[in-house]
């Protein structure tokens, strides 16, 4: 079984939601591919930390 992370294509599998597998594709392949592979990384770090200051505004506990 599959997970379909984007409901508008319903060929996505999990072999782009493996940031080894996507680092390694970009490496083999090279040029374009390695300038981009930075959003691989920032993306999932940025997303992260929006949702945790999210989360904190909504439940924090006020004193």
């Amino acid at each position: 079984m599959e997970l379909n992370a984007n409901p508008f294509n319903q060929y996505s599998c999990d072999e782009y939601l493996n940031p080894a597998r996507s680092n390694s594709q970009a490496l083999f392949v090279g040029g374009e591919a390695v300038s981009q592979l930075w959003l691989f990384w920032a993306a999932p770090i940025a997303g992260t930390i929006l949702a945790g200051l999210v989360y904190k505004a909504i439940f924090a506990a006020k004193p």
